[in-house]
């Protein structure tokens, strides 16, 4: 409705604009009577949503004014033999002190009937009060006073003999106003004879909190028991009840708004339950904390703080609940959000605390409360409205539950609130603690009943959503599975490709060397031997490359050492072998690199046999900080001119080095000296 309103206000503003800058007079006419039927429109609607709340405010005081007439036709709470009702009194006012003593013989009594209402009977006094009553004697052994009502607390005498009491009589006064109580009487106290027995009550009582005495019971204490069970279950422990109920649905709830706290249903409501749970303990604690500090006016001040926060929560529970469930017209909400619900509650929780907090402890200035009680009315009002507007346009069953739990506690509340205007009764049950009950009920369901559905569409979701992982990791461990099968065999083609191009490029052409030696009119048996030789190295070479699990640069060259070694031998060249230090594995080194450094160190022990004439050749290997040094050293007659490094009439020897340790990244450092010639290789540790 606000958005359609917010619509109407958009077009009603359109046709002014184009009503003023119309440039002819022939327009103005039309754009007239749309803004006249727009402000119609708008004030029709208002005027219906007046309505509605005028009918329940006519509801609600059709139910609130007739209820003092009953309140005043209250049959007696127990009409049982032998039951006395005591309502004929007399009365004493000992004034602020608490009296030490019991009235003199020769007090100025006044003559009052019971039930006693202060506000009634007493406006603006606060004190102490006697009240004096005579009965007949006894009818049983086991007789007992039953007082169903009273406010604050009191003492009881019979026959001036104190029955005790509970609590504290002097400031600050204990505050039982909702206890029964039920005082046994020793049958010794008594006195046989119509009224020849006397009854004193004294009650302790503030202004403004309706304090005072209900009619008293006397007669047989199992006669009496009942009433005062039934009173006390439903004053004291039946709140009790509710209040924890009250306060475990706030705590529930508010653990949901925890999980999801972009959820302000559920924050509120906590919120609302939460504080009506700690306003009715104002009627079941009789020893409040900083009860001495506060005091009673205090603390009853502070719990009707909880009523404003609690009607102001509820609102904006019910401006949540309600926009949630009915239907939107997105455009008109990105544009403009409601927001004058909520500046209207926070209006009424300022003003209603600043009220309740700053008014002087005055009977009169009550009266000074009435704009804020209508305020709070008609915020009730507007709530049970809006819940009910919601049910019948929704006609589902969670609306339409709470809906009708707000019936109820209207009704509820119309009933206590015809006890607290009541000016005469006293002791009559309160039935508002337990309003909420029906309607937290309904809410509380609602709720977990949304959070229930959303759990079990998060799981459901979640079971899809693991299905499909399931599925498609499935179809990806395939693919991997294809993947790998491809990789495989693409690298046992390379691995073969590379093998073949090995063996035409060194074997195949130290074996065509070989053959055309072997054709050769006078064969040279010694040259012939070097060059199947070679062929040996070159095949055993390539036989180590295969070995492309092996990362240990130490185990590599070792084999290399191990297969040279004898040929180096037979030249007359010993070869040693130098480990310098912990050698890493690299990962880095599969077997096409692994065939470059083989062929890269062959190539250099060659050049050492054949041209260098050393007699010693060394192998060492040693870690330096970000590389591993391979160093081949010779201590050949060609130092100082490279002949250990370089093949004989222009060969390649260098230039192919230099190339195989650019294919393995490293980096190729050539030295020579009067002592021999160095070849140092330097391995990267990573790539």
């Amino acid at each position: 409705m606000a958005n359609r309103r917010w619509c109407d206000v958009v077009a009603c503003r359109g046709a002014v604009a184009t009503h003023v800058q119309a440039p002819t007079r022939r327009r103005s006419g039309p754009a007239l009577r749309a803004v006249c039927g727009l402000a119609a429109s708008l004030v029709a609607r208002l005027a219906v949503r007046f309505a509605r709340l005028c009918a329940l405010l006519a509801l609600w005081l059709t139910l609130v004014l007739p209820a003092p007439a009953w309140a005043n036709a209250a049959p007696a709470e127990v009409a049982a033999p032998g039951v006395q009702r005591l309502v004929d009194a007399e009365v004493l006012e000992a004034g602020t002190s608490y009296p030490e003593q019991t009235p003199a013989a020769d007090a100025r009594w006044q003559p009052l009937r019971l039930p006693d209402n202060w506000a009634g009977t007493r406006p603006g006094y606060g004190g102490y009060l006697w009240y004096r009553l005579k009965f007949d004697g006894p009818t049983s052994p086991d007789t007992a006073v039953y007082l169903p009502g009273y406010s604050m607390n009191l003492r009881l005498w019979v026959n001036g003999v104190a029955l005790g009491g509970v609590g504290r009589m002097r400031e600050p006064v204990s505050r039982y106003a909702y206890a029964p109580r039920l005082s046994a009487i020793a049958a010794s106290l008594l006195r046989p004879g119509p009224a020849a027995n006397e009854l004193l009550v004294l009650v302790a009582g503030y202004p403004m909190l309706r304090c005072g005495v209900s009619e008293i019971y006397l007669g047989p204490a199992d006669a009496l028991q009942p009433a005062h069970d039934q009173r006390l279950f439903w004053q004291v422990t039946g709140l009790q009840i509710s209040i924890v109920v009250s306060l475990m649905l706030g705590l529930y709830v508010a653990m949901l708004w925890w999980r999801e706290r972009g959820n302000a249903v559920f924050g509120w409501f906590a919120l609302a339950a939460s504080i009506w749970g700690l306003r009715n303990l104002n009627l079941v604690v009789h020893e409040p904390p900083w009860h001495a500090l506060l005091g009673n006016v205090a603390w009853s001040r502070v719990f009707a703080c909880g009523e404003v926060l609690f009607i102001a929560s509820f609102a904006m529970f019910t401006w949540r609940y309600t926009e949630e469930l009915s239907p939107r017209d997105t455009v008109a909400d990105s544009r403009t959000p409601v927001r004058w619900p909520g500046r209207v509650a926070a209006a009424y929780v300022a003003c209603g605390l600043l009220a309740m907090l700053a008014m002087p402890a005055d009977p009169a200035s009550w009266r000074y409360l009435m704009p804020l009680s209508l305020w709070g009315l008609a915020m009730t009002l507007w709530t049970q409205a809006r819940l009910s507007i919601t049910a019948w346009r929704m006609r589902r069953t969670e609306p339409v539950a709470i809906a009708v739990a707000g019936f109820v506690y209207l009704l509820l509340l119309a009933h206590d609130t015809a006890l607290i205007t009541d000016t005469q009764q006293q002791g009559l049950y309160h039935l508002r603690p337990y309003a909420v009950l029906p309607l937290f009920g309904a809410i509380g369901w609602l709720v977990t009943q949304r959070y229930l559905d959303a759990l079990r569409a998060t799981h459901l979701m979640a079971t899809r959503l693991s299905t499909e992982v399931q599925n498609q990791r499935a179809e990806l461990q395939g693919n991997f599975d294809r993947l790998r099968e491809a990789e495989r065999a693409q690298t046992q083609a390379q691995e073969r490709s590379r093998l073949m191009r090995d063996l035409h490029d060194g074997l195949g052409l130290h074996l065509l060397s070989a053959l055309q030696q072997t054709r050769a009119p006078e064969a040279d048996l010694t040259l012939l031997a070097g060059t199947l030789q070679d062929c040996m190295d070159e095949l055993r070479v390539a036989v180590d490359s295969l070995a492309g699990d092996e990362r240990d640069p130490a185990a590599v060259l070792g084999n290399l050492r191990y297969r040279m070694a004898p040929r180096l031998a037979a030249a007359g060249i010993r070869l040693d072998w130098v480990v310098d230090g912990d050698i890493p594995e690299l990962a880095w080194l599969d077997a096409p690199h692994v065939l470059q450094l083989l062929r890269l160190v062959q190539e250099a022990l060659t050049n050492a046999v054949r041209h260098s004439g050393a007699k010693v050749v060394t192998i060492t290997l040693r870690r330096q900080a970000d590389a591993l040094d391979v160093c081949v050293f010779d201590d050949g007659q060609g130092a100082g001119q490279g002949a250990g490094l370089v093949e004989r009439n222009g060969g390649h020897g260098l230039a192919n080095m230099r190339a195989r340790a650019e294919a393995l990244g490293a980096s190729l450092t050539l030295s020579s000296s009067p002592l021999g010639s160095c070849i140092v290789l330097g391995l990267p540790l990573t790539r």
